[in-house]
């Protein structure tokens, strides 16, 4: 059973506008939850507990939204809630007085609520605790030759690479980054996987740099192979990346017995064959249903909800209307109730798009993309572009606050 919220509510305004025609703080209270249309996916529910749903929501001024089969045989149907804040309030009383299906039918939807209201986050790792007010900056240092922005820092000459570390680091703390994400191997479309060996080689080096100098700045190891993370973690490192979305089990262990922070992305396939001929029917459902899984995964594995930020996976086995539909409705995954980090920064579906080729020339492109993240949820923005980067944010911000 799952369900997540299917429309985002901006309703700031309308508090706004009582205060000015001065109704009573207790008038506002009892109103404004009258105001709150919740549309509600409720899945994989039993068709004798969803009929009852129906008539109680019915009763009250809502509705459930059943395929004819519900009504017919016994089955497990899926379903759309229609109500108001008020109405789901009084519902959820109603069904606590039944029997325990429905009242596991009425924790979920008071949960997926609580989770997609929540604004405000905490990020844990083994040293360091993120308070995520507003969005965070993540600053992408690759550690590569092959980087598909043309930015990595292991050019044809090694001998300068670690000071190419350092200055990069020190150029995007000035500029405002909040995290530093480091990544040794390149995860572009069509990449082949390089030997652990060799990407302990170009990391290990490059985390120590970092915090031996910038020590106070969270780093997150763009990685999925244990190897590299266990050793990465024991060098400092605050939280990994894991592309694959913790498919190794081995992962899980080591991010729980070290009690690191995690980003679990979704990716169809894997960098050398994701972006052939990826299908998805719905794609928001699947990228979803995979997210909501992994994180239960690693719950039972003794990741703590505190540890854990989700990734959508733009570009990761995604076709072009795919992104843009990931970005469009990223407020869906608010209901997992953990904090979203989007990557889009420079990535091939902004070029094909502005018809940029060279990935630097879609600054313009990436920021939009943000913007609209931002609105929609996103708390972790992954970028090679800090200052502009903050800018955005802070202009964002700016107009939200007013609100």
């Amino acid at each position: 059973m799952q369900a997540r919220l299917l429309n985002q509510s901006f309703q700031s305004d309308l508090k706004k506008l009582m205060r000015s025609l001065k109704v009573e703080e207790a008038g506002s209270k009892i109103m404004f939850p009258k105001t709150k249309l919740r549309i509600l996916q409720i899945n994989k529910i039993s068709s004798f507990s969803a009929n009852i749903l129906k008539q109680e929501l019915l009763s009250l001024g809502g509705d459930l939204a059943l395929p004819r089969e519900a009504l017919i045989k016994k089955t497990l149907v899926n379903s759309v809630l229609l109500a108001t804040d008020s109405q789901i309030k009084k519902l959820l009383k109603k069904i606590d007085h039944q029997g325990s299906y429905l009242k596991n039918i009425g924790f979920l939807i008071q949960q997926t609520l609580k989770n997609f209201n929540k604004e405000r986050f905490i990020l844990k790792t083994a040293t360091k605790t993120l308070r995520i007010k507003r969005p965070l900056i993540m600053g992408v240092i690759n550690l590569t030759p092959d980087s598909f922005s043309r930015d990595g820092l292991l050019k044809d000459s090694t001998s300068q690479f670690l000071e190419r570390v350092k200055r990069k680091t020190e150029q995007m703390l000035k500029e405002g980054t909040d995290l530093i994400d480091i990544g040794g191997e390149s995860t572009r479309p069509g990449a082949k996987p390089i030997k652990p060996e060799e990407e302990i080689r170009r990391v290990i080096p490059a985390l120590k740099v970092i915090k031996k100098n910038f020590p106070k700045i969270p780093v997150s190891v763009d990685t999925y192979k244990p190897s590299v993370a266990e050793l990465a973690l024991k060098e400092g490192a605050d939280i990994i990346n894991d592309i694959t979305g913790l498919r190794n089990p081995q992962m899980m262990k080591i991010i729980a017995k070290k009690k690191a922070g995690v980003i679990i992305m979704h990716m169809k396939g894997k960098p050398s064959t994701m972006q052939k001929n990826p299908f998805y029917r719905d794609v928001v459902e699947e990228v979803y249903n995979f997210l909501a899984q992994a994180t239960q995964k690693a719950l039972v594995q003794g990741i703590e909800k505190e540890q854990i930020v989700i990734d959508v996976g733009i570009g990761f086995g995604k076709r072009l209307k795919d992104n843009l539909e990931l970005i469009k409705y990223l407020y869906q995954f608010k209901s997992l109730g953990y904090p979203i980090l989007i990557g889009t920064s420079r990535k091939s579906f902004i070029g094909k798009i502005l018809k940029k080729e060279n990935p630097q020339e879609r600054i313009l492109g990436t920021l939009v993309s943000l913007v609209v993240s931002i609105i929609n949820g996103a708390k972790i923005l992954r970028v090679h572009n800090v200052a502009s980067t903050k800018e955005i944010v802070k202009m964002t911000q700016a107009i939200f606050s007013l609100c």
